[in-house]
This record gives C-alpha cells, structure tokens and sequence, in this order.
C-alpha cells in the first residue's frame, strides 16, 4: 500500500467516481448533508482516508466525493493505494461514533440524555421544529453543547427530578427539549418548572390545558401508540400558552397539522 496527502478538486472526484463498479448503494441524505457542510463551513479535514484498491477501483469513500462535486468542493485528504481488491467487507465495519460519545470525551456529564436533548433542540433552534431536513453533526453538537453548557446543566437538573417524580411517559431529554421551548433558551423559572410538572402529572390539576396534554400522552402510552412529533410540542406550546394566561378551564386543545407551531408567549 501507499499512503499520501492528496488535494480532491471537484474533477479529481469525478474521476475517482468513474472507478466504482461494485461499491455500496448511494445514501442520498448522507451526500447532501456532507455537501451541505461543505458549503457553510462546517466541512473539516479530520484525516479519514479515501481507499483505491490495486485495480485502481474506488474501494471508500465515494459519498465525500459526490459531495465535493455538489458543492463544488476541494479538499486534503489521506489517499491510500494498492489495497487488496477483496479488501470491502472490511471497511466501515466499526461502531460510529455518536454525539453521546464525543460530548464524553470532551468531560461532559450526563451525556446520552444531553445529547438526545440536543438533538430535539438543535433543529427546533434553526428552524422551529424537529423532524426538518437539518442535521445535527457531532461538530455542530460539541459546539452548541459548550455554548450553552451552564443552562444545559440546569435544564437537566430539573428535568431529572421532575422524571423521577413523573410516570415517565417523558424522558428527560424531552423535557429538557420542553424547558427550551417554552423559555426560548432563556433563564429556567419557577413558573416553567411548575409548568412541566403539570404536564408530567407530577402536579395534578383537573381541566386545564397542562392536564388534557398530560391525559394525551397518559392515553398514548397506554394504547402503545406515538403521538405526532410536531402535534405534541404544539399542544405543550398551547398548553403553556394557557398556563400563563391565567390557566382557564379546556376541555381540549386543538391544533392541525397542518399549521405552523403556535408562537410562544414568554412568560414573566
């Protein structure tokens, strides 16, 4: 084998492409997002290598090279030549690295319900919901996480205590995803912890919006079924909405599909 340093221009790719008869099948999401991070700036050289075998065939990495084209991107990589042809049913079989992981080894604590946290607030944050096409590299991740460590911290702090009260029918993660919600990324209040033990049925109020979400999601996991992403933060938002409005009596709360997120009343 032989390993060097080599400058990928959009048409050096094009030609490693034409070399790549036997290759894994395309996974479209994976090619846009890297070309995608290629365009804003969020693409780094972290010294993955791309692999031609001793037939000159393209054995690893055609995904980063599709990209490039794409996103009319050039870059440095680590080139390795004269594999054994045979080589493909050993390349990529190692476990993935995940958010989790790497918030780990940067010394965070309480890292797999952060990151699943992140990973609810992240494209809510960009684009006010989740489930939309933005998606949350381990870079993006790391660097949210140590920009907003100390309410991070908070919001697990008072999400685990109220789920150790709670039924559990929300993990922390989520709830810390509410607390973002219905604070904007602001300061944790009285009056939002109390809001979201309403909701997790910690404290128990008959007839209000808090309650009937709380009955929603009681009555979901007791028929084993899910809710809609995007309809259960909008009924949360509506409930809060009411909370904080003087909290009347509902007897339900609607909200279609179809229509955008209700807008948040900040509370005081």
């Amino acid at each position: 084998m032989k390993v060097k340093i080599k400058l990928i221009t959009p048409d050096v790719a094009k030609e490693l492409l034409k070399k790549n008869p036997l290759n894994r099948k395309i996974k479209n999401t994976l090619m846009y997002d890297l070309s995608r991070m290629m365009k804003c700036g969020d693409w780094v050289e972290n010294g993955e290598s791309i692999i031609i075998d001793s037939n000159g065939e393209l054995k690893d990495g055609q995904h980063r090279l599709r990209a490039s084209v794409l996103a009319n991107y050039s870059f440095n990589v680590v080139f390795v030549t004269g594999v054994e042809p045979n080589v493909m049913p050993t390349i990529d079989t190692g476990a993935n690295r995940g958010l989790s992981d790497v918030l780990f080894l940067n010394s965070f604590k309480n890292t797999a319900a952060l990151a699943s946290a992140i990973k609810w607030i992240y494209p809510y944050d960009n684009h006010g919901f989740h489930g939309n096409t933005i998606k949350l590299t381990n870079s993006s991740g790391l660097q949210y996480a140590e920009k907003n460590a100390e309410w991070l911290d908070i919001a697990y702090r008072e999400s685990n205590i109220i789920y150790l009260k709670s039924s559990r029918l929300m993990s922390k993660s989520y709830l810390m995803y509410v607390f973002y919600v219905i604070t904007s990324g602001l300061e944790i209040r009285d009056i939002h912890i109390e809001f979201v033990k309403n909701i997790s049925g910690v404290i128990a109020h008959e007839s209000t919006g808090a309650s009937w979400v709380y009955k929603q999601l009681y009555n979901s996991r007791k028929a084993k079924t899910k809710l809609n992403n995007k309809y259960q933060i909008a009924i949360i938002i509506k409930a809060w909405n009411l909370f904080i409005g003087g909290d009347p009596v509902v007897n339900f709360i609607r909200f279609n599909l179809k229509s955008s997120l209700p807008t948040i009343r900040i509370g005081l």
